[in-house]
């Protein structure tokens, strides 16, 4: 038996096409491969699937059984598909790549906002601490593509990968215990965000996903939209709605949203299509002088060309927006979107897919019942000569 050597080579990779491996089966002693059987004949699988399978790969968390079942075929189903799933979590494993091995699918499961949070809370204590991507391989292992994927939210951290960014970044205290809860339910979609008791950090969740998107649709039934405020009319929402804040609270709420419209700004500017509820404007918030800047704003903001600005008048009666106000984040091919809610209870973010397309059909409802952008134009103007 031993003489007789015949080879298949065999090949993975997965959905993208990216991942390559090879598997050999040959024929010889049964007791140095296992107990494998062509007929009578006994067969060793000499298995393998190398390093470089995984770092080539676009997507190394996508050895999934589908592309072991790929490989079986190849190989004529002498490779059991448990010892491919085995092996590739094994590889990862060593290489810091977080996250199990999926049975159901190649295709990448897109980053809940848990994973998108602590990805952007991570990349901020790593610019924070003065290290390049370089530096942190250094101080804990962590390649640099490991360390680029855990940043941009493409792939869960391991524990102990987390633990040692941790350490590298010298987290401690509340923020550190804060973080391995965030690793930990990773994959849970949907969060209620509370306050916290540092105020702008309520929105730092929000403020990192609406930089990611590529297109915001908010409709707003009581404020004009906070990338459309002006400082003035901003700061006299915070010290309204928040009556106990302090004046240095005040403050941080109002620069935080005035930072945000910097996104506005950009080169690839943040596409915004805002819906408003007539009654948020005729409401005068600050005084007179605030209302009519605000409104002149308003006026001037829309006319950019990504920046689409509509009113719901009152005479539209009854719409799908009464029930309260929120924003569909849309991100394009870099995932699904992300329905955010601010409430008094803290920020809530709706991921899942009834949810995305309930929501989705409410803005295409309320688009359908608001006047079109030049009638908007008009109607603010009309009510800026009110004050």
């Amino acid at each position: 038996m031993g003489a007789r050597r015949r080879s298949h080579e065999g090949t993975t990779w997965d959905a993208a096409g990216g991942c390559r491996g090879s598997c050999r089966l040959s024929r010889t002693d049964p007791e140095r491969g296992g107990p494998f059987r062509e007929g009578r004949s006994s067969v060793r699988l000499t298995r393998e699937i190398t390093d470089s399978a995984i770092r080539n790969a676009p997507d190394p968390e996508s050895l999934t059984l589908r592309a072991c079942t790929i490989t079986l075929s190849k190989c004529k189903g002498y490779i059991r598909s448990d010892y491919i799933v085995q092996k590739g979590a094994e590889m990862r494993d060593e290489q810091g790549i977080g996250g199990s091995v999926s049975r159901l699918s190649g295709r990448r499961q897109p980053p809940t906002v848990r994973l998108r949070r602590l990805a952007a809370e991570l990349r901020r204590l790593r610019q924070e601490a003065g290290l390049s991507q370089d530096d942190v391989m250094e101080k804990t292992n962590v390649n640099s593509v490991t360390l680029y994927r855990i940043e941009t939210a493409r792939t869960k951290p391991q524990l102990r990968t987390l633990i040692a960014l941790l350490d590298a970044y010298g987290v401690t205290g509340s923020e550190r215990v804060d973080l391995l809860a965030l690793q930990k339910e990773a994959k849970q979609r949907g969060w209620l965000h509370g306050l916290e008791a540092d105020l702008p950090d309520k929105y730092s969740t929000y403020i990192g996903l609406e930089a990611e998107a590529q297109k915001a649709i908010n409709y707003e039934s009581l404020f004009v939209p906070g990338l459309l405020q002006t400082e003035d009319y901003a700061r006299s929402v915070v010290r309204g709605v928040l009556p106990t804040a302090t004046e240095a609270e005040v403050e941080s709420f109002v620069t935080a949203r005035m930072q945000r419209q910097g996104l506005l700004e950009n080169e690839t500017p943040l596409r915004l299509w805002t819906i408003i509820d007539q009654a948020a404007l005729c409401r005068t918030v600050g005084n007179h002088a605030i209302m009519r800047d605000q409104l002149t704003h308003l006026i001037q903001q829309a006319q950019r060309p990504h920046v689409t600005v509509q009113v719901i008048p009152f005479s539209a009666g009854a719409h799908p927006g009464m029930p309260g106000s929120f924003i569909v984040l849309k991100f394009g091919t870099d995932g699904p979107d992300v329905i955010h809610i601010d409430s008094m209870a803290g920020d809530l973010f709706l991921e899942k897919e009834t949810d995305i397309q309930r929501y989705n059909q409410i803005c295409e409802h309320l688009q359908a019942v608001a006047l079109s952008p030049n009638d908007t134009t008009a109607l603010i103007a009309s009510l800026c000569k009110d004050h």
